[in-house]
């Protein structure tokens, strides 16, 4: 018997997120989000779900749909929040981001947060999976510098 649907096919599930800030639920597992600041006005912050209450398994990518994400240099940030509450949390993030420019690229143990630049050009890509306990980043930019951490 041959499985039906978007899981069989492969298919994603892609959200936009532009100039308003939001809170990324568990629910939101798998996701593909597409990032467009072309409005952006100011920095916006996206921010996910405690490593605790995602658990072992979540994930979901990040992707920048413009050419660049926002030509008057307002930033993407991408947090994480403490559990239960819309207060955010530090050094829950082990990351790798690949700079495709030539650079050695970003490493960290216990990042913060991202911050997206709006400088960054389209096709740059993070992904997070949690283990329950913390979040793996794994990302491609084109350009040095474009996404960075706080420590």
């Amino acid at each position: 018997m041959s499985k039906l649907g978007r899981y069989s096919a492969d298919r994603k599930k892609i959200t936009a997120l532009t100039t308003t800030g939001t809170e990324i639920q568990v629910a939101d597992c798998g996701t593909i989000f597409m990032l467009d600041g072309t409005d952006y006005s100011a920095d916006v912050t996206h921010s996910l779900p405690h490593p605790n209450e995602a658990g072992k398994g979540w994930w979901c990518k990040f992707i920048v749909k413009t050419a660049v994400l926002d030509a008057g240099g307002d930033d993407c940030n991408i947090k994480i929040r403490g559990v239960g509450v819309s207060t955010f949390v530090d050094d829950l993030l082990l990351l790798q981001i690949h700079e495709t420019a030539g650079a050695a690229g970003l490493t960290d143990v216990d990042a913060d947060f991202i911050l997206v630049k709006g400088e960054t050009v389209g096709g740059s890509q993070l992904e997070f999976v949690c283990d329950g306990n913390k979040y793996y980043l794994l990302g491609s930019v084109t350009a040095d510098g474009a996404v960075t951490v706080d420590t």
